[in-house]
């Protein structure tokens, strides 16, 4: 089984967490109360985030709480399961966003210690997250996800890097978005072929060279 080297950065301070995910997401905000019904994964128990999966409309939320109750969500739908790491993969770098923002560790450090810490021949590496097979939710669903978020955003820069994330629930808000959507987004307003970039870390079954 996949464990995460290191703690994860807790979200503490809620009135800053909520203007800090505005900021970051483009003002998307959809909050609620997390009652803490509804089954998380194994590695996210115990954290302030949300998620759930529903077979019969393939409607994802990712969120990333504020420690009193609130949840933030896109409310992008998946067109199919295999685009799960567009809502995983955004929760967990939602996460790492907020730890570098009150200085509890950078999305670089976070994303240089799992690289790190986890060897070549390791079960993260073998399960691509754009190709994740059986609708069960992983680690590497997560962990890859926000690692393939920080590869694009040091490929791009953070001014491209921040526009395609707040345009992202822009322009797919209520509505389906789609792994192929997402890296058309990412190549018009960056203005790069990112096909490569794209393929190593979403679909490639081995680790990818930095």
């Amino acid at each position: 089984m996949t464990q995460v080297p290191g703690e994860q950065p807790s979200l503490r301070e809620p009135a800053r967490c909520h203007e800090e995910i505005r900021a970051q997401f483009g003002g998307y905000e959809r909050c609620h109360r997390n009652t803490g019904h509804g089954q998380q994964p194994h590695h996210a128990r115990g954290r302030s985030w949300s998620g759930s999966w529903s077979a019969g409309t393939a409607r994802i939320q990712f969120g990333v709480g504020c420690d009193d109750g609130c949840v933030f969500g896109d409310e992008v739908s998946l067109a199919r399961w295999q685009d799960i790491w567009l809502n995983e993969g955004f929760a967990t770098y939602a996460e790492w966003l907020w730890s570098e923002h009150v200085g509890d560790g950078t999305a670089q450090e976070m994303f240089d210690n799992l690289y790190a810490g986890f060897p070549a021949d390791d079960e993260l590496w073998k399960l691509p997250p754009g190709n994740p097979g059986v609708p069960v939710i992983t680690p590497e669903v997560y962990l890859r996800g926000a690692m393939t978020l920080h590869a694009l955003r040091t490929t791009v820069g953070d001014r491209a890097f921040f526009h395609i994330l707040r345009g992202w629930p822009a322009a797919h808000r209520y509505g389906n978005g789609t792994t192929a959507q997402f890296v058309a987004l990412a190549e018009q307003v960056s203005g790069r072929s990112l096909d490569a970039l794209f393929q190593a870390w979403l679909y490639t079954p081995a680790k990818p060279t930095v």
